[in-house]
This record gives structure tokens, C-alpha cells and sequence, in this order.
């Protein structure tokens, strides 16, 4: 099954490769070590697992860097918006992870290796649970490509319940008022659709049909990455031909310009003296959508039905409204009657 010397060679910088076939395979790369007593050690481990993946039918294994570099080249294939995020959390987690076969990996060390990121970084649950999380996709997506890997089971810590932040109507008329014009047509075509911030400032003339009453946000500008046709309100068809007819903001390809050009980042300082002037606190522009869809609860619009208008892949997405319809339960209330 080996061979002494494994066909080991120097190269030029004293390097050792190696040279050899074990049940049918042939290995020849470099082992990245001048010390000829590891190179040797480095062999037989090779010869050892391939042995046993041809011979004995084990499944394969991976280290944990091969196993995020298989992740991440998977992502980037698949153009996934999140690319950019996993990159961080595994260079954050590289220093902690021994670059074992990820099969050998245990709970307890990959639970101590986030509690000693979370200590030192200071992180909050919600973004040690993030990372808990990636480190579970990894294992199982080595898994699903047929690589062994450790089945563990990870602390997930208990998360702050979050308060949805949404505007009242008044409100929403102060901010509108206190609002520049093209900024306050872009917050008045947010509340009437629920778009979220890159796909109103993105949206071109050519994604909107008003004697329809549809635009499109296709799947590449879409968090979900998924085709989504948006009914248009009157409101929002409102907004649409005032942006259409504007001399001053008016443009022949963008719905939303300030001059003439493209408006990339509406939440600036006008935004903020606009929530100043409006009395306003701890509101962001995504909190629009919040609020567009907190008036949809609150008027009754079924939580299937709100999942489609705002593009949601999952209804637990929206279910975080339904306290707001208590019109909904209020009708089963008697159903129980009384004593």
C-alpha cells in the first residue's frame, strides 16, 4: 500500500515532492516541507486515506480551509449575494479552527472556538449565531458533495427580540413634508410598494408599466434572487407620473434623479434633517418597508398575500406582522364562549 520513499525529490528551494501511486491513483505535487521526515509523514497520510477511500469505500475527506474554499467557489458560481459576508466570517474563523479533516472536528471544540471569538470580539448572539450558522453550511454542504464530515451540534444562543419600526400616517406626512422633492418621491413610492432601498433608487423606466400598473424587479437586482412583478397603487402610479413630468428631477431612463443623475444613496444629511424637523427618531430608510408593511397587516391584507406583494421567500418572514392584525383573532374570540 506505500512505498518507503514515496518517489520524494528536491526541488531547486530544497522543497520536497513527491511522486507515487497508491490503489490506482497517482499522487505527484509538492509537499511543502524541506524536512524530509515530515514530507515522509505528509505521504503516508495521503497513501493512508486514499487507501481507504478506494479500498475500504470511505467517503472522502476534506481539512476545514479546503471545505470554506469548496463553500466559497461554490457561491461565487452561483453569483450569491452573501459572498462577501461569508468571506469575512471565515477569515474571522480561520485562526481558530484547526485545519483538520473536517470529519475529525467535535461540538465542543467548534463551541469553544465561537465562545473565544464572541469573548474577544465582543459580539452580541445574533452574530455569534451568524457565524455558528456558517460553519453548519459548510459542514453540511461538504456533506451534501459527498465528503465526510462531523455532524455537530452547535450552542445557538438566545437573540433580543426585535421591534419592528414603522411610521403612523401623520408621521409619514411630517417626514414626507420635511422632505426634499426627489427624496420625498422616493419615500412616498416606497411606502405605497414596500421596494426596498437599492430597488427604487435602481428602478428604470423600462421595468414599469403603468397602463398595466406593474414593475418589475428581476431576479439580479432581487435579494431573493427571483423574478418580482410589484402591483402598483394608485399612489404609487401618483408618484410615477410626477417623476415622469418633472422638468427640474425628470429623466429619460431613471424613475428617481436628483439633477439628472441617478440618486445612490437617498438616507443623507437631507434624510437626517428631515427626521430631525419631523420628530422622528430611530428610523432608517428600510424601516419604510417595515412600515409599508405594518399598514398592510393593520388593514387586513392576509399574510400569504403580503408575502407576495414584498417578494418574501419564506412566510415566517412576515409572520413577524400579524400582531398587527388583530382583527383577524378577534372574530375567534368566542368561539369558546363562557361559564
Amino acid at each position: 500500500m506505500r512505498k518507503k520513499n514515496y518517489g520524494l525529490h528536491r526541488d531547486d528551494r530544497g522543497i520536497w515532492h513527491t511522486d507515487f501511486s497508491v490503489a490506482g491513483q497517482r499522487v505527484q505535487r509538492s509537499t511543502f516541507t524541506a524536512d524530509r521526515a515530515k514530507a515522509e509523514e505528509w505521504c503516508a497520510t495521503q497513501a493512508d486515506r486514499i487507501w481507504r477511500e478506494r479500498k475500504l469505500g470511505e467517503a472522502p475527506s476534506l481539512t476545514w480551509r479546503a471545505a470554506v474554499a469548496l463553500w466559497m467557489q461554490s457561491k461565487k458560481r452561483d453569483d450569491k449575494r452573501d459572498l462577501a459576508n461569508d468571506a469575512d466570517k471565515a477569515r474571522v474563523l480561520e485562526p481558530e479552527i484547526p485545519d483538520n479533516p473536517i470529519h475529525q472536528l467535535t461540538s465542543l471544540q467548534m463551541d469553544a472556538a465561537l465562545d473565544r471569538l464572541a469573548q474577544a470580539r465582543s459580539w452580541s448572539n445574533t452574530t455569534r449565531n451568524r457565524h455558528r450558522s456558517f460553519v453548519l453550511g459548510v459542514l453540511n454542504f461538504a456533506r451534501r458533495k459527498g465528503y465526510a464530515a462531523a455532524s455537530l451540534t452547535l450552542e445557538r444562543r438566545r437573540e433580543p427580540e426585535k421591534r419592528i419600526r414603522y411610521l403612523s400616517r401623520e408621521e409619514a406626512a411630517r417626514l414626507v413634508a420635511a422632505l426634499p422633492t426627489h427624496l420625498a418621491r422616493m419615500a412616498r413610492f416606497s411606502l405605497a410598494t414596500g421596494l426596498r432601498q437599492s430597488n427604487v433608487t435602481g428602478l428604470c423606466w423600462s421595468d414599469v408599466s403603468m397602463e398595466r400598473r406593474l414593475a418589475w424587479v428581476w431576479a439580479e437586482d432581487a435579494k431573493g434572487r427571483r423574478n418580482i412583478s410589484v402591483p402598483l397603487s394608485d399612489a404609487a402610479l401618483a408618484v410615477l407620473a410626477e417623476a415622469r413630468d418633472c422638468k427640474q428631477h425628470g429623466h429619460e431612463r431613471h424613475c428617481f434623479t436628483y439633477y439628472g443623475a441617478p440618486i445612490e444613496q437617498p438616507a443623507n444629511t437631507a434624510w437626517l434633517r428631515a427626521l430631525r424637523e419631523a420628530g422622528i427618531e430611530n428610523f432608517r430608510w428600510h424601516d419604510m418597508r417595515h412600515t409599508w408593511a405594518s399598514w398592510h397587516a393593520m388593514a387586513g391584507t392576509p399574510m400569504p398575500v403580503l408575502q407576495e406583494l414584498g417578494g418574501w421567500r419564506d412566510l415566517r418572514m412576515v409572520l413577524k406582522y400579524a400582531h398587527l392584525a388583530p382583527a383577524h383573532t378577534a372574530s375567534f374570540a368566542g368561539n369558546v364562549g363562557g361559564v
